[in-house]
């Protein structure tokens, strides 16, 4: 047999440890140089939100080119993150386009060609993988439904609508969609584009009603028989498939949020935030706030309000918060019973070959401004060049 003399031996040992100790050492230096020198900027989406019971928070943030991570925690510990070759590496390339729904996550990325991935919070990889929708810059929207069974995309000119169960969409359509928003069972999905409202059913592509207007933000109830609409002029409230509103509302929407039984709608207007019945377009009541994240929860009793830096919990009775918090708040989530609360800012990334991302969030129940507990979470790792 064929055998290696000791100072051969020897000269490999050393070889291989040098390379080691070289990609070590530039490892050090990178991080000592990141360290020394980062600039932190704020990461271009950040995004909270609750499971139903409130027993999970899931968390999505993009910062800059590199692309996003998605992570889930449970209490004050985190249980589960998005695999990095989704997040930073080349493998895939995230284009920051991702919906959460509080127990799946849906997003699109590269491989090599740009498709759907739909992940559970428990699954180290995706349970879907759909075939080819478009590319970077056409991919701009992304909605899906509570239960996790539909997903609706829209890429350029085109939406599609697919089911978890299967990577080729059930229909497509020819509508240039800038705002998506599906019911919880994923039968009634409603569309706004430049200069239309449409309204779809998940059995096909044909519009079950079409609306002349341009919208800027949209929302349906947990049911879709309701669809609040915001527009620059105005803010409009429709039943499901109808042409015409049921009433409107001279208040320019900049985003919307709508109860699962559609009585109660929060509009977030210009350092307004006013909340709507849905009986008439006459505001219940209206407080001045610069939100910048709002969420109501099921039966619209408590709105919780993000204006970046401050978290308020609201009544459906009153103007005047029930109290506030000054904590990070850039976007917050409310359970669906109204008892828990999470609100979570300060996301900024830093980018170089070693990416860093931090933020911070914090659990509150509904009847104390005290957290439960609060994470300042710090993600750090080597990214290879691309």
């Amino acid at each position: 047999m064929f055998r290696l003399k000791r100072e051969t031996k020897l000269l490999v040992i050393y070889l291989v440890c040098s390379i080691a100790l070289f990609g070590f050492a530039f490892l050090w230096v990178a991080l000592q140089k990141t360290s020394a020198e980062t600039e932190w900027k704020e990461a271009e989406i950040f995004k909270v939100s609750l499971s139903e019971n409130g027993g999970k928070i899931f968390v999505l943030a993009r910062g800059g080119a590199r692309g996003g991570r998605a992570y889930v925690f449970s209490e004050n510990k985190l249980t589960w993150a998005l695999p990095s070759e989704f997040g930073f590496s080349s493998t895939y390339k995230f284009n920051g386009v991702m919906a959460i729904d509080g127990s799946h996550i849906a997003m699109i990325a590269r491989q090599p060609d740009y498709r759907v991935f739909l992940f559970k919070d428990n699954e180290e990889y995706p349970s879907l993988a759909t075939g080819e929708i478009g590319n970077e810059a056409s991919l701009n929207r992304i909605a899906l439904s509570a239960d996790g069974g539909y997903i609706a995309v829209s890429s350029g000119d085109r939406l599609y609508l697919f089911s978890s169960k299967d990577n080729e969409p059930l229909w497509t359509a020819d509508v240039p969609a800038r705002s998506l928003s599906i019911s919880f069972d994923g039968n009634h999905i409603a569309v706004g584009t430049e200069n239309r409202l449409l309204f779809f059913s998940k059995e096909n592509s044909i519009p079950l009603g079409v609306a002349r207007i341009s919208v800027r933000s949209l929302s349906i109830s947990f049911d879709g028989n309701y669809a609040a609409v915001g527009t620059d002029n105005g803010f409009y409230l429709f039943s499901f498939g109808d042409n015409e509103p049921l009433w409107t509302a001279d208040v320019p929407a900049r985003d919307i949020s709508i109860s699962s039984d559609g009585n109660y709608i929060v509009v977030n207007a210009e350092n307004q935030l006013l909340l709507f019945s849905r009986e008439n377009g006459v505001p219940l009541w209206m407080a001045h706030i610069d939100a910048r994240s709002h969420s109501i929860c099921s039966d619209g009793s408590f709105i919780a309000v993000g204006s970046g830096d401050r978290l308020y919990l609201f009544s459906s009775g009153d103007n005047e918060p029930l109290w506030t918090a000054d904590v990070p708040a850039r976007s917050v989530s409310i359970s669906a019973d109204g008892n828990y609360i999470v609100a979570g800012g300060e996301c900024y990334f830093s980018t170089g070959a070693i990416f860093k991302l931090k933020f911070e969030i914090s659990l509150f129940r509904r009847f104390s401004n005290v957290p439960i507990w609060s994470v300042k979470y710090n993600d750090l790792y080597y990214v290879l060049p691309q």
